[in-house]
């Protein structure tokens, strides 16, 4: 057992700080950037137009004309009922105040009807109609989530607004305001680029924790992967991007599904909570609680789909709440990790404290109505795509200590596995390294009949260097050896030092005449260089004899018995004076090189 006052317990805690602190800092930053974002916004923005929207409601049980709809018996006060199966008009008469305003735009947040008219009447009793269906908002739609109406005010002011809604879901939920048109646009753009910064960095994210959780199989990290998927696909869906490929889902398919998506990816959410926080560290209730709350809160959303007539705001009431108490168990098992000192909640919670505090804030309050930019699903995407930012992070930590252990150990295998097989002084292959290796080309020139070659290089008379000159100019003398044999290297050949004075090359695809010439060439390249300036006199060279096999010639025999036969050829070169190629013989010789000397051919 270590010591914890050890100094390596001290230096590991230390470490520990100080990534905790940098994380805070990291985390704190975010957070500050997430706060000031609005605020820039909407310095650069002009403020909006107040609502100030005094909203008349009738209905009808068929579309009437723009003229048609001012003339309903409109109702300014109770409770708007009646429209589940039935056109719902809406009228508001703008004030003098109202009607002197620059250009704006009528915005509309709410997607779940068939069909909206939106009639635009003017003070020279002229009037302008724009009619969107389900599946077709055309130019209307907006990044921030809004349909955006213009008024076309070169002639007369506007005088009053009528809106004839088809089936709508919910009036509870509809959203109308006044915005410059200039902001508008501006808002515009930069809502489009918000969005396509989220959805690449969710992207970004997938990807790469994707990759964590294939190199760790744990699987919290597929928990999150599930999640990141469904707000890049919600994201597609909120934004109107899908429709690109598949224009089929807008309107109120694309709320269903985006209203399915999200939930899924609660629901996921708090499996992935579960699936990181310490077995014994939340009560069975709890973790109980975390699996049924969420699944509740995704069936209520499947029934709003497709709501019995008359029940529809009872039902959006019910997921709303299914949802925010599925927020409140999430909130409360963290808080009791937290407080139970575990390490993985605190991780979660840095990063899941701003997609949360985003959805609390989408259903209390709309953050579009003072900034045009973050409606509140833009807000949760945004800060969506922070949160992967630090789990990739605390990811990455967690992994990279064991992945940096690992590749030590591997490297350090690798080197041990390397030094086995290496000769220091030369850097080439030692016996045992090229035996392995001699043995696998053995192998595939026998199963593909093709030739091998082998040669055994011993240095003539190298004990007198050592003798004369000392072992340092020894050594020089063998590296100097080995790098010339290593050039063969470029051929396809394996060099090895054997020990001492004696190297062998193994020469794949060459044999016969070939091999021989290519010994001959290596011996006059040998006794060619001029080694004065290391002997430090006037002139100095080294031999070799090459005792050279073609495995051809020897079909039965194993590596160490070619070996054995490479060895005696070298044996004979010994005898017949040295600084010389001998072909080891079967039955039949190996044919001479015409241009070999009488020595080699001997």
């Amino acid at each position: 057992m270590v010591d914890a006052s050890s100094p390596h317990s001290a230096r590991r805690s230390g470490r520990d700080r100080t990534d905790a602190l940098q994380s805070g800092r990291l985390i704190f930053f975010l957070v500050f950037l997430l706060a000031l974002f609005p605020l820039v916004i909407s310095w650069t923005l002009s403020p909006s137009v107040p609502a100030q929207l005094r909203i008349c409601h009738s209905t009808s049980p068929s579309p009437l004309d723009p003229e048609e709809a001012l003339d309903l018996p409109y109702r300014c006060v109770g409770t708007v009922t009646g429209y589940a199966d039935r056109w719902l008009w809406l009228r508001h008469d703008l004030t003098q105040e109202q009607q002197s305003w620059p250009d704006w735009s009528m915005n509309i947040h709410q997607t779940r009807f068939e069909n909206l008219v939106v009639s635009f009447h003017f003070a020279d009793g002229s009037a302008q109609t724009y009619r969107v269906r389900a599946g077709d908002f055309g130019r209307h739609w907006t990044p921030n989530g809004y349909i955006a109406f213009n008024a076309n005010r070169d002639k007369a002011p506007v005088k009053t607004i009528t809106l004839g809604i088809d089936r709508l879901v919910s009036y509870e939920l509809v959203r109308l305001r006044l915005v410059p048109i200039a902001q508008q646009e501006r808002a515009v753009q930069l809502s489009a680029a918000l969005v396509g910064a989220s959805l690449s960095f969710l992207t970004v994210s997938l990807v790469y924790n994707l990759f964590l959780a294939a190199m760790a199989r744990q699987k919290a990290i597929f928990w999150h992967c599930g999640w990141v998927v469904c707000l890049i696909f919600w994201g597609l869906c909120w934004s109107q991007l899908a429709l690109v490929v598949a224009p089929g889902i807008a309107g109120i398919a694309s709320v269903r599904i985006c209203s399915v998506l999200a939930t899924t990816a609660t629901f996921l959410a708090c499996q992935y909570m579960l699936a990181t926080l310490e077995e014994d560290i939340l009560p069975f209730w709890l973790r109980i609680g975390l699996r049924v709350v969420p699944a509740i809160s995704l069936l209520f959303c499947i029934a709003c789909l497709y709501p019995p007539e008359g029940i529809g705001t009872m039902l959006a009431n019910l997921f709303r709440l299914t949802t925010l108490f599925t927020l409140a168990t999430a909130v409360g098992a963290l808080v009791l990790a937290l407080w139970r000192g575990s390490q993985n909640a605190k991780d979660f919670a840095l990063a899941w404290s701003l997609p949360i505090l985003a959805v609390l804030a989408s259903n209390f309050n709309d953050t579009s109505a003072t900034v045009p930019v973050l409606s509140g699903e833009m807000l949760v995407l945004a800060t969506s795509a922070l949160q992967t930012l630090w789990l990739s992070f605390a990811a990455s930590r967690g992994f990279a200590s064991l992945k940096a252990e690992r590749d030590h150990a591997r490297a350090m295998q690798s080197e041990l596995m390397a030094l086995a097989e290496t000769d220091p002084l030369t850097k080439l292959h030692n016996r045992r390294g090229l035996t392995a290796r001699f043995q696998r080309e053995l192998a595939e020139a026998h199963r593909s009949g093709g030739c091998l070659g082998l040669m055994l290089v011993d240095l003539d008379h190298f004990k007198s260097i050592n003798d004369t000159f000392g072992h340092e100019v020894g050594d020089h003398v063998l590296q100097h050896v080995a790098g010339l044999l290593g050039l063969l290297r470029q051929e396809g050949a394996i060099v090895a030092r054997f020990g001492g004075e004696e190297f062998c090359v193994v020469v794949p695809n060459v044999a016969g005449e070939a091999l021989h010439a290519m010994a001959e060439r290596v011996r006059r390249l040998l006794a060619g260089s001029d080694l004065s300036l290391l002997f430090n006199s006037t002139e100095r060279r080294i031999t070799a004899s090459f005792g050279i096999i073609d495995t051809r010639a020897f079909p039965a025999s194993d590596a160490n018995a070619l070996l054995r036969e490479a060895d005696q050829a070298l044996y004979l070169a010994k005898a017949q004076g040295r600084n010389c190629v001998v072909a080891a013989r079967s039955t039949e010789a190996l044919p001479p090189d015409p241009a070999a000397p009488a020595s080699a051919r001997a």
